[in-house]
């Protein structure tokens, strides 16, 4: 994918001025209509590959992630963290995306006392926030730190999202742009506004989609593997 000047300084913060489109989606529009083209589907299995060899750290996942879920003030569902490997005199650098992974077996749902985090037939690990009592039960089970908590003043906090609200005192995670995919658009917002083209989504379960080739052509790895959680999220590593 070519890395275009426009949208490398639309999400590094050269160009905060310039409108963010995404997929053209109005989120007023997401929030009142939520129409479902496409039916959950137990035949598909939503995952994400991402190529380390390919992130550069601009964080326009994001900022796309940030303006497609509008999400409160100083939280976020997709963060990039800087990471170092080698020894000492060999150190180097490298970023590393990371968002929910979805998780096959998710440990976050079978902790959640009122059942407000479960998974669908598709394979998405979803919350209704409208359930969460705040008890930060599944952030403390996570093992990927991939939770957030909505740290505005329970009851009175509101803010429009995609999928109806945000709630004051309640737990955030990545949806893979649930939203999206319920409208019949397969993709993600921080999918599509990737300029390196470092992340692919789609259905793991056909092995002739676009993910799972780049899985199988980079050797994707799952992070934590121990944890029996099975992430549905795969990275290229360095190498």
């Amino acid at each position: 994918m070519k890395l275009t000047r426009r949208k490398f300084f639309i999400y590094s913060g050269l160009a905060g001025a310039v409108a963010f489109v995404g997929k053209g989606y109005g989120l007023a529009a997401m929030a009142s209509e939520k129409p479902r083209l496409n039916p959950v589907n137990s035949n598909v299995n939503y995952g994400m590959f991402i190529d380390l060899k390919k992130c550069i750290g601009c964080n326009a996942c994001t900022m796309a992630c940030i303006r497609e879920n509008n999400w409160p003030e100083g939280v976020t569902g997709n963060r990039v963290l800087e990471m170092e490997e080698g020894l000492s005199h060999t150190k180097r650098k490298y970023f590393q995306p990371l968002l929910c992974m979805h998780c096959a077996n998710p440990v976050c749902a079978n902790v959640c006392p009122v059942k407000a985090t479960y998974k669908r037939e598709d394979g998405l690990v979803v919350q209704d926030n409208t359930r969460c009592i705040g008890c930060k039960y599944c952030i403390q089970a996570c093992p990927y730190r991939a939770r957030m908590f909505n740290k505005q003043p329970p009851y009175a906090y509101k803010k429009e999202a995609p999928e109806g609200v945000h709630v004051g005192g309640t737990v955030m995670k990545c949806t893979f742009c649930k939203h999206r995919i319920d409208a019949g658009d397969i993709s993600t917002a921080c999918t599509d506004w990737c300029p390196t083209g470092a992340r692919v989504f789609g259905d793991l379960n056909d092995p002739n989609s676009e993910v799972s080739k780049a899985i199988k052509a980079r050797n994707g790895v799952q992070l934590k593997k121990e944890k029996l959680t099975e992430p549905q999220v795969y990275y290229g590593l360095m190498g």
